[in-house]
């Protein structure tokens, strides 16, 4: 009987040390584990920073673009201005020159009935 419980007892004992490896085993495993989940939280960090970095720089990218589309529109719309009222003024300019025009030959016509009337008055 002794025996019979003398194994039990060392089938236990080897049966606590199977239990203590297997947990010996697991907790490596289970620390293991705890390493890489936090490693692969600090990519995931990394990952994100660098696509708010990267989305950041793609707005400033399109806001910079939003920019320089709406100066090249100021200096074309104030180009447009510039030519219309540069228009404007050769019509009001080329309108005082007909103007001119249309007096000088009424003066000239008006000299020229006097002189026909000098003539006649003379002969």
């Amino acid at each position: 009987a002794k025996q019979e419980l003398g194994g039990e007892e060392e089938d236990d004992d080897e049966d606590e040390a199977d239990v203590r490896r297997a947990l010996v085993i697991a907790e490596r495993t289970n620390k293991e584990l705890y390493k890489r989940l936090k490693t692969a939280e600090l990519q995931l960090m990394r990952i994100e920073e660098m696509l708010s970095t990267q989305y950041n720089q793609e707005i400033r990218n399109e806001l910079a673009q939003i920019e320089t589309d709406r100066i090249q529109a100021e200096r074309l719309q104030r180009a447009e201005w510039e030519a219309g009222q540069k228009l404007l003024q050769e019509q009001k300019e080329q309108k005082e020159k007909e103007k001119k025009a249309e007096e000088d030959r009424r003066r000239l016509s008006k000299a020229q009935v006097k002189k026909k009337k000098r003539r006649r008055s003379k002969a």
